[in-house]
C-alpha cells in the first residue's frame, strides 16, 4: 500500500494545470523509471516507444529534460542515446550536457581502495553464482538479485566483513538498494543534491514561478531527490513501495511512459 500517496493519474486533471506558459525540468531514474528492472544492467533496454516519446519532449523547447542514474554516464548515454538531454551518472557524481561545467572530485584513494574490494568480492563469486559487480569508475555496484535468501543473508555478511574497515575509516559509503549494495565516494552528495545544484543555473524562473520541476524514480537512492526537492517539485514514486517521501506513484515504467506522453500532448497543443 501507498501509504497516503495517490496515483499521479488520479490528480491529473488538477496537475495539468500547473504547467500552463511554463518551463518543464523533467528528471527521470533510468533503470526501473524508464525501463522495467532486468536481471542484469546490460539487459535494461529502452522501449522504441519511450525513446520516441523522450524524443517528442526534445524537440518542444517548453521541456529541460535530464537522466539521472545510479549508472556510470558514460553507460546511460549509450543506452539512451539522445541528444540535448542532460545525463547525471553515479547518483550525482558525474553530470555532462547543455554546456554544464561540473568539475571532478579528488578519487584516487577512493579508487584504489574499489579496486581491492573489487578484486575480494570477485574472488569469492565462484561462491555466490547470483551475484555480480558492475564497476561504474566512481563507484561499484555490487548485485545479488538472483541469490536465494539463505545465500543473500550470508553474502551481506560478508560484504560487510570486507567493508567494516573502510566504512569506519570514513574511507566509503554503502547505500542499499533494489537488491544492490552501492558502494560510493565518503561525500556528502547524492541525486538530491546534483538535482538541485543544476536548478540553480534557473533560480530565476523557479523564483518567478515560471518553471515547474518533475522528478520521476524508482529505487531507495530516489528518496533523496523526493526530500530535497519535496516543497518545490512534482516528485514521483514508480511502484508499490510501503513508504515514500514522493508526493504521488505510477505503478510501472509503461506508466511512467503513459504519463510523458500526457505531457508531451499537452505542451504540444500550446499548453
Amino acid at each position: 500500500m501507498h501509504k497516503g500517496v495517490s496515483n499521479l493519474f488520479n490528480h491529473w486533471s488538477g496537475i495539468k494545470e500547473t504547467f500552463n506558459d511554463k518551463d518543464v525540468f523533467l528528471f527521470l531514474d533510468y533503470d526501473g523509471t524508464l525501463t522495467p528492472i532486468a536481471e542484469r544492467p546490460e539487459l535494461a533496454i529502452l522501449s522504441k516507444e519511450t525513446k520516441e516519446v523522450l524524443e517528442k519532449l526534445i524537440k518542444n523547447e517548453c521541456f529541460h529534460v535530464f537522466v539521472v542514474s545510479g549508472r556510470a554516464m558514460a553507460d546511460v548515454k549509450k543506452l539512451v542515446n539522445i541528444d540535448n538531454i542532460v545525463y547525471i551518472g553515479n547518483h550525482g557524481f558525474e553530470i555532462e550536457g547543455a554546456g554544464i561545467d561540473f568539475g571532478n572530485f579528488p578519487f584516487e584513494r577512493f579508487r584504489e581502495i574499489l579496486e581491492y574490494l573489487k578484486w575480494e568480492i570477485n574472488k569469492e563469486l565462484i561462491f555466490f553464482k547470483g551475484a555480480f559487480v558492475e564497476d561504474k569508475g566512481l563507484g561499484l555496484s555490487v548485485h545479488y538479485r538472483m541469490l536465494n535468501l539463505k545465500e543473500e543473508s550470508i553474502f551481506k555478511i560478508f560484504l560487510e566483513r570486507i567493508t567494516q574497515e573502510y566504512l569506519l575509516k570514513n574511507e566509503i559509503y554503502i547505500v542499499p538498494g533494489k537488491k544492490v549494495f552501492e558502494i560510493r565516494p565518503p561525500i556528502a552528495w547524492d541525486k538530491g543534491r546534483a538535482v538541485l545544484w543544476l536548478l540553480k543555473a534557473h533560480e530565476e524562473a523557479m523564483n518567478n514561478q515560471k518553471a515547474v520541476v518533475i522528478y520521476i524514480g524508482d529505487d531507495q537512492t530516489d528518496e533523496d531527490a523526493f526530500k530535497a526537492l519535496s516543497k518545490i517539485a512534482v516528485t514521483i514514486h514508480v511502484g508499490n513501495p510501503q513508504s515514500t517521501a514522493a508526493g504521488y506513484f505510477l505503478e510501472s515504467p509503461q506508466e511512467v511512459r503513459k504519463f510523458l506522453g500526457y505531457l508531451a500532448d499537452l505542451k504540444g497543443q500550446g499548453g
